[in-house]
């Protein structure tokens, strides 16, 4: 099929992520560092349809769910070399400078337990964007129950 006549309307949507399997391998090839160019070029894809995909409520959640999957097997894999002080952080990480090695290993560590990724369920990220402000009169919050089916529907999700 022709890059350019990919749409994602055109493919099934799978389990309750409201995504296509064709969507979820582009949100896991992202989170494995691959490029927007990258991703386009394996799937065989305009990158303007995988920008548009981007956007998406519901691809945005499942790529926070991954990011957040990495960062916990991330962990635990650190985790588990706990005992041997992290082997001496893998022996300086197999290097001949032991200090700079064992110093951008340490960063490394804080970097990850810092990260931190955004909500994981569309829904609630939907019902978030739904929440009006009503600072003309009083100040309040007002839930825009129209917008919330929109979202629903366009995004291919049922309510709990």
């Amino acid at each position: 099929m022709d890059k350019k006549q990919q749409n994602s309307t055109n493919l099934e949507l799978i389990d309750n992520t409201g995504l296509t399997p064709l969507q979820q391998k582009a949100v896991g090839l992202l989170v494995s560092g691959k490029s927007i160019t990258e991703v386009s070029n394996e799937l065989k894809i305009d990158r303007g349809t995988l920008y548009n995909w981007i956007d998406k409520i519901t691809f945005k959640a499942y790529f926070n769910k991954q990011c957040n999957e990495v960062k916990n097997d991330t962990f635990n894999g650190l985790m588990g070399l706990y005992n041997d002080s992290v082997k001496a952080i893998k022996d300086s990480i197999n290097s001949s400078n032991q200090t700079l090695r064992f110093k951008a290993a340490i960063w490394l560590i804080e970097q990850l337990n810092n990260l931190s990724f955004d909500e994981t369920d569309p829904i609630e990220m939907i019902k978030k964007e739904c929440i009006v402000n009503n600072l003309d009169f009083d100040f309040s919050t007002s839930f825009d129950e129209n917008k919330y089916k929109l979202l629903l529907k366009e995004n291919g999700l049922k309510d709990k």
